[in-house]
């Protein structure tokens, strides 16, 4: 009815419509961007907290061991410094609890491994706090427009400290951990094989089970003791590589000048 008394409004009004409409597309399409870019800030931040939880490296028994000896064997090391270990026979438990420190009578070996393990701490603190600067730049009007490029700024230098502390850790751990007085502090029969803080020449590593009769022979030549990155390493690592993909996102949740 409104079209045949006033044609002329009606079609541009229309006209009007047809031009909003790629408008409001785009407007939805930064919007859902914008929801993607905090997501993967917000995961990138709980698993950079969660870093901080979870041990770093661990040495283990390897599977092929576990079933043949009907054990299960481990110590865990952290960024908190305390290493956990513990020995599992015949479904009885043998755990313990101690300060990495207390494995090495080396005053100079103890200083160099609080060292490592403090600017690890610093490395992944630093990248959280800039991880929360960049959600505030992003979600809170500052200015009366979200600092996007202080946002990126701050993404990106997290994301590289998120990287780098655990490189850090990859390359200074090994000859550190070689200057132990032992890597296994939980007690280990000593039908098993041995591990010496020698072996840990890098930072992922096995050793093999040996030729002799206390071992079947279809299992002699794996591995009984592995090691290398654990949990929190990986978090940490994750956080970085997130964190870079979510600057990646921000100019295309920046409005347009």
């Amino acid at each position: 009815m409104m079209a045949k008394k006033f044609p002329f409004i009606y079609h541009e009004n229309l006209i009007k419509e047809k031009h909003k409409l790629p408008e409001n597309r785009k407007l939805i399409s930064m919007q859902i961007k914008t929801k993607v870019h905090i997501l993967i800030t917000l995961i990138a931040l709980i698993f950079a907290g969660l870093s901080f939880y979870y041990p770093w490296w661990s040495l283990r028994t390897a599977r092929e061991a576990e079933i043949t000896l009907n054990m299960t064997a481990k110590a865990e090391y952290g960024i908190s410094q305390l290493v956990s270990a513990s020995v599992t026979i015949e479904n009885e438990t043998q755990s313990i609890l101690l300060p990495i420190e207390n494995l090495t009578t080396s005053e100079t070996n103890k200083s160099a491994l609080s060292y490592m393990f403090n600017i690890t701490v610093i490395l992944s603190g630093v990248g959280v706090a800039l991880t929360i600067l960049s959600l505030v730049f992003t979600v809170i009007p500052i200015f009366k427009k979200p600092l996007y490029n202080f946002a990126t700024v701050s993404m990106i230098i997290a994301a590289i400290l998120f990287i780098g502390a655990p490189f850090y850790v990859a390359t200074t751990l090994p000859p550190l951990f070689a200057n132990l007085n032992s890597v296994m502090p939980a007690n280990i029969p000593s039908l098993w094989v041995s591990i010496s803080p020698k072996d840990i020449k890098n930072f992922w590593g096995a050793t093999p089970i040996p030729k002799s009769p206390q071992f079947p022979a279809w299992i002699q030549g794996q591995n009984f003791w592995i090691w290398g990155a654990a949990l929190g390493w990986y978090l940490a690592l994750t956080a970085g590589l997130l964190l870079f993909a979510s600057a990646f996102l921000v100019p295309y949740i920046t409005p347009e000048k």
